[in-house]
């Protein structure tokens, strides 16, 4: 017997979850503060949750570097300490060398302020932190964060001490101490419970939830995350059954949105893939930092394949030898919370090479690595003892992480449907439900009521519009399209002029218009109405809108003469660079756009517009993972050909 549609769950609740399974006293102040912010969490509808351009900055942060190449004499000159000077303060410092060099190379290095007093020595090793593949096929070296040294000295050895030569090598020094620092936090307007302002009280007020720190109000350029053929590294998606937690192994003393500032750029710039690895980053004084773009479940780049099915959680600082802070542990177990909500903190599964890996990990139980620090990873038997009862305090229909535009299945659990009403709350007219496993469209929400978050669905195929309860939603991200059509994250060109709509209609309102030439990536598609498929996509200056497939063409399709290149022994590309499998044989001519009611130009559009071969200069580079095509005459050669600008579908 099919169960009756509801709006709420009304079973018992289930078992709590906190087992002590550490041995350590809970800490009552950190459970609650900790529970605080996985509330808080979810009444904004996650962190980062809603994949938007970012706040616009007062002006655009200058983050500084410069690249020292050392001499061949110095390169050669084993065993010897030289020192260079920087052109200014640093507050980073990173190097790499050629990769068939290997990974033996360790570069000791002293810092200076002065040039005379120097400090002790580190050791800076191969480690890409488990990222993309880097630029040039190099091999890096985490970061060595100072407190603004101008002078560096080094020496390059192997593992046993013994000198070796590293060719290749190359230092790059970044300042990136133009942004806010941690003072300028205190008066920003956070994001830890929804989109107002709240009023900043006592950090040891468990009431108050750890303040979320937004991608714009740490001071991140947006710019980095682009190319001239869109965006580097454009988000995926995988269902998260596993946390990992790292430490950023930068000073304990040292500012924290400068820090983070430093990894995004030495990430996203200098080893070139396009932005931070880290999905989230928590604060010594525990403030949660929005990491990698794109939201919920988005795929990092921390910890190798690890990566995948994971979020990378980064605790800024250095806890090798130093004891977490108990703000930090707030923060670390509130985010871990939130994003392992659905998860049990105590168990351990398979995931992938790892047998048996705990849900709540850390980046050396599935990598060669120190991370995250001793004091640390002694911790996380407390970590798990602390997430538990955090979310034994929560039990709450306030599910979070859910966007408009996002799809959504309704899963109630027991084969009964679920209510969809006039408008938020259970004292609204019930207009229909939709059946338990079916999806449905995110149109509009979250609007709070006192019985949780509320949001409005479409699933056009019954008709069937309103709001539902959030209680019974799971993300369900559309499949990636069948080989031949266009998946997540390709990178597009418009081949003649379109307007780009806020649904996928010819009835939806034009939010802007785009020329030829316009470089873009695919968020979401196809949907078929009018006549058209439609494709959601994304300008690199962060627009978005729904055009129909056939006024773009994907940039792989584009037949541009590339001269050979030290990554390229064949001129004929088997699959996309971007997705990463074959797209089908469909040529650019075999696209037709043939819109309900004829054509609104002068004249069809001819293939020979997007498949002529152009007599321009192509420069190829491979770099986390993507072929990076830069032609300057691509836009004015089909600028030549396009249709006239009167407006399109």
């Amino acid at each position: 017997m099919t169960a009756e549609p509801r709006d709420l769950d009304t079973r018992s609740p289930r078992n709590a979850r906190f087992r002590a399974v550490s041995g350590r006293p809970l800490n009552r102040r950190v459970v609650l503060k900790a529970a605080a912010g996985v509330a808080a969490i979810a009444a904004a509808g996650g962190i980062g949750a809603t994949v938007v351009p970012a706040i616009a900055q007062e002006r655009t942060r200058v983050t500084r570097s410069e690249t020292f190449v050392p001499s061949d004499a110095e390169v050669q000159g084993i065993g010897e300490w030289h020192v260079f000077g920087a052109d200014y303060p640093f507050y980073a410092l990173g190097a790499s060398w050629d990769g068939d060099v290997g990974e033996w190379p360790v570069i000791e290095v002293q810092l200076s302020t002065d040039g005379e007093s120097w400090t002790e020595t580190f050791r800076m090793a191969a480690d890409n932190d488990g990222g993309q593949p880097t630029v040039g096929d190099r091999t890096f070296t985490p970061l060595l964060h100072s407190s603004g040294g101008q002078f560096v000295r080094y020496h390059t050895v192997d593992f046993d001490g013994d000198p070796g030569v590293v060719d290749g090598l190359e230092f790059v020094y970044i300042d990136a101490t133009d942004g806010p620092w941690e003072n300028d936090l205190v008066a920003a307007t956070t994001r830890s419970v929804g989109a107002s302002s709240q009023e900043l009280v006592p950090v040891g007020d468990n009431r108050i939830p750890p303040e979320i720190i937004t991608r714009a109000q740490w001071g991140a350029n947006e710019d980095f995350r682009f190319a001239s053929y869109g965006e580097i590294w454009p988000p995926t998606y995988e269902t998260v059954s596993h946390i990992i937690i790292h430490h950023t192994a930068t000073p304990n003393s040292q500012d924290i949105p400068t820090a983070i500032r430093s990894i995004y750029f030495y990430h996203a710039i200098i080893q070139e893939w396009g932005d931070i690895g880290y999905n989230y980053l928590v604060g010594r004084d525990g403030r949660i930092y929005e990491g990698r773009y794109g939201g919920q479940n988005v795929i990092g780049g921390h910890s190798f394949q690890f990566a995948v099915g994971s979020s990378g959680i980064g605790t800024v600082g250095n806890f090798q030898r130093d004891a977490v802070p108990d703000a930090a542990i707030a923060g670390l177990v509130a985010i871990t919370a939130w994003v392992g909500r659905d998860l049990d903190p105590y168990a351990t599964q398979d995931f992938l090479q790892a047998p048996d890996l705990p849900v709540i990990t850390s980046h050396r139980d599935v990598n060669a690595t120190t991370c995250p620090g001793d004091f640390l990873y002694n911790d996380l038997p407390e970590i798990r003892d602390l997430v538990a009862p955090a979310l034994d305090e929560l039990e709450t229909p306030f599910t979070g992480g859910i966007a408009p535009g996002d799809r959504v299945r309704v899963q109630t659990g027991d084969g009964g449907g679920l209510n969809v009403r006039s408008a938020p709350g259970t004292g609204s007219a019930i207009v229909g439900s939709i059946a338990d496993g079916s999806y449905a469209m995110v149109m509009d929400g979250p609007l709070e009521s006192d019985t949780g978050n509320w949001y409005m669905l479409d699933q056009p195929e019954t008709g069937t519009s309103g709001w539902v309860t959030a209680q019974f939603l799971i993300v369900a991200p559309i499949p990636p399209p069948p080989s031949g059509e266009f998946p997540f994250g390709l990178n597009i060109i418009v081949a003649q002029t379109v307007n780009l709509r806020s649904a996928p209609t010819t009835s939806a309102s034009v939010t802007t218009t785009l020329a030829t030439g316009t470089l873009a990536f695919v968020l979401d598609g196809p949907r078929s109405a009018n006549g058209f498929s439609w494709y959601q996509i994304q300008t690199a200056q962060g627009v978005d809108g729904w055009p129909p497939d056939c006024f773009w063409r994907p940039l792989h399709s584009m037949r541009i003469p590339m001269p050979p290149s030290r990554w390229e022994t064949s001129s004929k590309l088997a699959s996309s660079p971007t997705s990463g499998r074959a797209q089908g044989s469909r040529t650019p001519s075999s696209r037709v756009c043939r819109p309900v009611g004829g054509w609104r130009s002068r004249r069809r559009p001819s293939a020979s517009m997007v498949s002529s071969s152009t007599a321009c200069t192509a420069r190829t580079t491979m770099a986390g993972g993507l072929l990076r095509t830069q032609c300057a005459g691509l836009a004015q050669h089909l600028a030549a050909g396009s249709m006239s600008a009167t407006g399109y579908a």
